[in-house]
């Protein structure tokens, strides 16, 4: 089944190296030589530092002895801004972002491994730690303009709340983990209410974000990944299909195919 509406709005792929004592430094100018070298393309660089700050008690009073700067990440858009790419010491991620279409998956995972890879050959990694793969959906629920909706009508993973003893419920956060959605890895599913912009929208916004991570030490290297990836995502693209109802689903007007 594919979707016209895919209520994707943004998807990544996060990538971890196993360092070793051969690792060039991680530093700011190493990160600007990285970003001209393999991704001259990417644009609006912003640099991501942070501070740690010893403090000591003495007479029972804090004193500041010493205070360290490092540097994180590097973080840039393509031109159109619809990718993004962030780099640190021992990570690596590939951000894909909704502009007027979705760019579909296997277009966003040939792009992260090819930029995930080109940023080992420059940092001299060999082998992955873990993969992660990323969705973020945002569904709108219509409803009458003065009455809520019946979130079972709409989601099958959705909070209960006894409306007898508590009363209605306007707003939720909750988080499940699903150990057996894709073998060899750990998937957790968050669902929240979207804060609505005014009291005059017609529909309720939820954000559902999706999270698998590789969790057996088998995915080291980039063809290894590939595969890992594809399975994570046809897992994922099961679940999403089977959390929601068929009226939610014919929010996103449903076609035959992928």
């Amino acid at each position: 089944m594919g979707f016209k509406k895919p209520p994707v709005v943004e998807a990544w792929i996060e990538f971890k190296f196993a360092l070793t004592d051969e690792v060039s430094t991680w530093d700011e100018q190493t990160a600007k030589v990285l970003m001209q070298r393999c991704y001259p393309a990417f644009q609006a660089v912003t640099f991501f530092k942070s501070t740690q700050i010893e403090v000591k008690l003495k007479d029972g009073k804090p004193e500041f002895t010493d205070s360290k700067e490092f540097f994180e990440r590097i973080k840039a858009f393509s031109p159109d801004r619809d990718r993004c790419i962030q780099a640190g010491r021992d990570a690596f991620v590939f951000n894909q972002l909704k502009k007027d279409t979705w760019r579909g998956y296997e277009r966003m995972r040939d792009a992260a491994l090819e930029a995930a890879d080109k940023y080992m050959g420059f940092r001299d990694l060999h082998e992955f730690t873990s993969i992660a793969l990323h969705y973020r959906d945002v569904v709108a629920v219509p409803r009458a303009r003065k009455s809520g909706i019946s979130l079972g009508d709409w989601f099958r993973i959705y909070p209960e709340v006894p409306e007898d003893t508590f009363g209605t419920m306007s707003g939720f956060n909750f988080t499940v983990h699903l150990p057996e959605l894709c073998e060899g890895a750990r998937a957790v599913v968050s669902v929240q209410s979207v804060p609505p912009d005014s009291y005059e929208v017609t529909d309720y916004k939820f954000s559902i974000d999706w999270h698998v991570i590789s969790a057996d030490n088998k995915v080291r290297e980039i063809e290894a990944a590939r595969g890992w990836l594809d399975s994570a995502h046809l897992a994922l693209r099961s679940t999403f299909e089977r959390a929601f109802t068929p009226a939610c689903l014919q929010l996103f007007e449903p076609v035959e195919g992928d």
